[in-house]
């Protein structure tokens, strides 16, 4: 290395805020480069106002994504990326779906313009649509009331036989969705869960009457007893 190279390299780590304004510097030549090649990447504090803006520039007869991506040395790789992938009908450019991931197509999460966001499935049909297994400590479900009622005075149990009767004809509880119906649309964990819980209390509630049988029984038993003894 030459002397007076080495020297202003000593002198640059003796000096945090030289190297900080050549680093500064730097950023700002490369930052340039970058927006002399791609006029539809703008970088600035006046254009755009805020941060980083990616022009869309979507094609008007065929869908394409616009967005960064970071990829590997020579660029055969994508490891991660942001982006919007859209059409322009009739010249007016249109959102289809945003992505977070290695690309348009094998992305992590999708949204959707009416606010949907997808992970692993580009077609979320609900706010949060998840294509795979959801892991947690613990979930919060908001229900409106709840299955206590059954307690309540008043409160008309099924006849066990109409009970077995309808088990029998229908193959599911009363006020409990079929087989086919879950496979088909799935469960709504705030209303299965109340319902699961009102069939619980409804059950305590059969059992209760059977003990208050049982106890009749036992009653009626002792005293033939009392009545046959010698």
């Amino acid at each position: 290395m030459r002397k007076d190279n080495l020297c202003l390299l000593r002198g640059t780590l003796r000096r945090p805020m030289l190297a900080a304004w050549l680093c500064l510097l730097s950023m700002t030549f490369c930052i340039t480069v970058a927006k002399a090649q791609d006029n539809n990447v703008l970088i600035g504090l006046n254009a755009p106002a805020y941060g980083v803006k990616i022009k869309t520039d979507f094609n008007t007869t065929s869908t394409w994504a616009r967005g960064y991506s970071i990829v590997n040395r020579d660029d055969t790789k994508k490891f991660f990326g942001l982006g919007v992938l859209g059409t322009a009908p009739n010249g007016i450019e249109q959102m289809t779906y945003g992505y977070i991931g290695p690309s348009y197509n094998t992305s992590y999460m999708y949204f959707l313009p009416n606010g949907n966001v997808g992970v692993g499935t580009k077609t979320p049909a609900s706010k949060l649509s998840v294509n795979g297994t959801v892991r947690a400590r613990e979930v919060n479900v908001t229900v409106t009331g709840w299955a206590d009622f059954v307690f309540q005075s008043g409160y008309k149990l099924m006849p066990l036989d109409s009970l077995a009767g309808h088990i029998k004809q229908l193959g599911h509880l009363p006020d409990m969705p079929s087989a086919e119906t879950v496979m088909k649309t799935g469960l709504n964990m705030g209303s299965i869960v109340k319902a699961q819980q009102q069939k619980i209390e409804e059950l305590t509630l059969y059992i209760l009457q059977q003990q208050e049988v049982l106890k009749a029984v036992q009653s009626e038993i002792r005293q033939l007893k009392s009545a046959i003894k010698p």
